[in-house]
């Protein structure tokens, strides 16, 4: 039996993060340079955190940042990695 999708208020804050991270990565907005050096580096450059602040304004609703970033990471590389433009080696 396939389980149901989770409601997005049902999601943890990696949960969450992986969501956000994908449609970020997916969205016209994000620059592929910036989502590149995130995917490789696995931390968020703090000059995207200027440019986005969107994002840096949303962690502060969150109860878990570290685990909604982590998530976030993840969503753009799985993102990047469907598109052929990460292999993950790193």
């Amino acid at each position: 039996m396939k389980s149901e999708p989770k409601d997005v208020d049902e999601l943890n804050p990696r949960e969450r993060g992986i969501m956000i991270g994908r449609a970020w990565a997916e969205s016209q907005e994000a620059d592929p340079i910036t989502a590149l050096q995130l995917a490789t580096e696995g931390t968020i450059p703090d000059d995207a955190r200027t440019r986005e602040k969107v994002l840096d304004a949303l962690v502060d609703y969150i109860e878990n940042p570290k685990a909604f970033w982590e998530g976030f990471i993840h969503g753009v590389r799985g993102y990047l990695v469907e598109q052929g433009l990460y292999r993950g080696d790193g």
